[in-house]
């Protein structure tokens, strides 16, 4: 599990559904699946019951928006069967699968807590690269030019993405005590000031303030949240334009039309790409892929059916999670979650293996301790 983690958050540039035909956008489902196809015990079995009914629910869009209708010949809602469609299917099938896998082979909280520690430290290591990149030392060598190198932190090929990593993991570092924990998140949290990065401020910033809360920390919460205030109302006033959302209504707007032809079933995962990937929109600069808001894209490829019923399975694990008394490891990973959601709102984390697994580990971490026998 520890290689997978590291490996694919390191080398897994910088989509997980840009094309079938990229080597790195198989990393993830290739290294999924040899890991799901190791042998382990079950312990428990997870008491989620709408888990797998989202998983039978895109089995079954997928069988009759590209199987039935015969969209290996013809188009479909002007989607055309092909690897941009197979592969998320792949991504989110697999996804689900190992959710209820390391629910069920969970022995002790400990393997979460080991978890926890690697992903601080690839965190760590996404840190220094953003460094190396913010002092210029990348451009001592041949790099990538899709890394950005020399000019701001980031190495999915987007800051905004890196650093919503980055923002995404902070939480993390203040449930353990050692000092190079402390250390680590300021070592993140200054490098993410200084990108400049709205996303990775606020979801850092959210993952910050729902620790606190969960821990009952309060007056270290009251201060924070005083001194946060304070500084949204500084940037707000002087610089405006940091919190920008530039052409994303545009986006969003397409892709609600979009929906609407569809909006029970969706156009199937992978739809946005396929349909708006390859021709521009007169009202926008280029063609997209994400729709910068994945509660959107989700909406639009899983339709009203498969958004309720993964609102569902998310909210009956929160909703069994805070009612019952919780280990500061539990308090860890909700506050990722939280993270995550407010990425989610302006970003595509979803589509960025590295960023989907924090969230995927934080879901099942929080399962396993609600697994039948648990």
């Amino acid at each position: 599990m520890t290689w997978w983690v590291v490996s694919t958050t390191l080398f897994f540039v910088p989509s997980t559904t840009d094309s079938f035909y990229q080597p790195k956008s198989s990393l993830c489902v290739i290294g999924a699946l040899m890991l799901l196809s190791v042998p382990t015990v079950s312990f428990r079995g997870l008491s989620n019951p709408w888990i797998r009914r989202l998983a039978w629910w895109v089995i079954i869009q997928f069988s009759a928006l590209f199987v039935l209708h015969q969209a290996f010949r013809q188009p479909i809602f002007g989607i055309q069967f092909s690897p941009w469609t197979l592969l998320p299917t792949l991504l989110f099938l697999t996804s689900l699968w190992m959710l209820e896998k390391l629910g069920r082979s969970t022995e002790s909280e400990q393997q979460w807590v080991k978890l926890a520690d690697t992903l601080c430290l690839t965190g760590f290591i996404i840190g220094l690269v953003g460094w190396a990149d913010y002092f210029g030392f990348s451009q001592l060598i041949r790099v990538n030019p899709r890394w950005n190198a020399g000019s701001v932190p980031s190495l999915f090929g987007n800051t905004m993405v890196s650093m919503g990593y980055l923002g995404t993991l902070l939480p993390l570092y203040l449930i353990f005590k050692p000092l190079r924990y402390r250390l680590g998140f300021w070592f993140l949290t200054v490098l993410i000031l200084l990108s400049g990065s709205a996303i990775g401020v606020v979801a850092g910033l959210m993952g910050v303030l729902t620790v606190l809360l969960l821990t009952r920390r309060y007056k270290l919460l009251g201060l924070t949240t005083l001194l946060s205030v304070g500084a949204f109302f500084y940037l707000l006033t002087t610089h405006p334009s940091f919190l920008s959302i530039t052409q994303r209504p545009i986006i969003w707007t397409h892709v609600l039309q979009a929906w609407r032809e569809v909006p029970y079933t969706g156009m199937g995962l992978g739809a946005v790409a396929s349909r708006f990937g390859f021709e521009k929109q007169p009202d926008l600069y280029l063609p997209f892929n994400q729709v910068h808001n994945d509660y959107l894209q989700l909406l639009a490829e899983i339709g009203l059916i498969g958004v309720i019923l993964g609102g569902l399975a998310i909210g009956w694990c929160l909703w069994r999670t805070l009612k019952e008394e919780r280990s500061i490891l539990q308090s860890g990973w909700l506050a990722v979650l939280a993270s995550l959601a407010v990425v989610m709102v302006f970003s595509f984390p979803l589509e960025i293996a590295p960023c989907m697994m924090v969230g995927l580990f934080a879901w099942a971490g929080l399962e396993s301790q609600l697994a039948e026998g648990g």
